[in-house]
């Protein structure tokens, strides 16, 4: 279908009327007969517009619609919650379902919930617990260490702390990536393949990145959510889900990553450290966090990418290095980059 423009319309018009008749002649801008076809040139082409992005999205959605593809729900952010005690617990020592968490930081409101009663082991002092927002989508994420306060909680609760970001908030699935995720589809029609069983794992909702091994005689499929951690009931549902795509007669495995905490000193150099605000650092250094724990399985962390996003982060950023344990950090398939220690230092360009 080709939509036709505004100009395209008010041409046809003119042509049209002076064909016709001889008593219109004055075609000029900003004459009448002129202004009264361009508003209605405005109004048909609008009309053109709207029909082909119907169509579009009819074509679109009747293709996915037919392959039962539909957008994939909110998602609430969950995440382990480390639970001091002020003493070695009792025997039946419960803490129960719907004991709540909250942050003491205003810029975090959410709250989360345990989900199931969690029994703490005798003599034990501390345990972790899966908790999870009571609220959809990513508004749930929270960065590590937000979590400290623990509300109608059984007695006993000395703190409590979040050691690890909450990544797995996720919002609505938009069109955009309902296509992507039909074309792995598409991609994936020959059963028995490595790429079929990936697709096979990113099925699961939970799941943001999967490596799929082989090695002769084994496939092992290595797979994690946002926290990069491989709960038992995510990992059920992808075996599940496998079952439909995997070769038939190969040993095969759902395993989930080793976590491989890399240490980074950022040191910039500012071109006027004066105007920097109290909280750059700070934010720096959550903005490095943030990029390493949102790598997936199979990710190489490139520093030279690094670097240009902490350049990338301020205008009165002038230079950038970075000190790691190596020079690019390449990762097993079993592996996943998180970040460690991240420490920020600021030097002036003058200096």
């Amino acid at each position: 279908m080709k939509t036709k423009r505004l100009s395209d319309i008010l041409a046809r018009l003119i042509d049209v009327t002076t064909a016709r008749t001889s008593q219109l002649t004055d075609y000029t801008p900003g004459s009448v007969i002129r202004s009264i076809y361009e508003a209605v040139a405005m109004e048909l082409e609008s009309y053109y517009v709207l029909q082909e992005e119907n169509i579009s999205w009819g074509i679109q959605h009747g293709v996915l619609d037919s392959f039962g593809f539909v957008q994939r729900e909110a998602k609430a952010a969950y995440g382990n919650i480390d639970i001091t005690l002020y003493s070695p617990a009792a025997a039946g020592t419960v803490l129960p379902k719907g004991m709540t968490f909250t942050s003491s930081d205003t810029q975090y409101p959410q709250t989360y919930v345990l989900q199931q009663p969690y029994q703490v082991p005798v003599g034990a002092v501390s345990i972790t617990v899966q908790a999870f927002c009571t609220q959809v989508g990513a508004i749930g994420n929270i960065p590590a260490g937000k979590i400290d306060t623990a509300t109608n909680s059984a007695t006993g609760v000395s703190s409590v702390n979040n050691p690890q970001d909450f990544n797995t908030g996720s919002d609505v699935e938009s069109t955009a990536e309902v296509r992507n995720r039909f074309q792995s589809f598409v991609d994936t029609r020959g059963r028995a393949t490595l790429k079929a069983m990936d697709y096979a794992a990113r099925r699961v909702a939970e799941v943001t990145g999967v490596y799929v091994y082989e090695e002769v005689g084994k496939i092992t499929v290595y797979a994690h959510d946002a926290n990069g951690d491989l709960p038992d009931d995510v990992r059920n549902e992808i075996i599940d889900s496998e079952e439909a795509y995997r070769p038939a007669g190969i040993p095969w495995d759902v395993e989930p990553v080793t976590k491989r905490n890399i240490d980074v000193q950022v040191s910039i150099t500012a071109t006027n450290i004066t105007l920097l605000p109290d909280d750059f650092e700070d934010n720096l250094a959550q903005m490095v966090t943030s990029y390493l724990d949102n790598f997936n399985a199979g990710d190489d962390l490139i520093l030279s990418e690094l670097i240009a996003r902490i350049i990338n982060f301020s205008p009165l950023i002038y230079d950038a290095t970075l000190v790691v344990p190596v020079m690019n950090v390449q990762v097993a398939p079993s592996e996943i980059v998180r970040a460690g220690d991240v420490t920020v230092i600021i030097a002036n360009e003058a200096e």
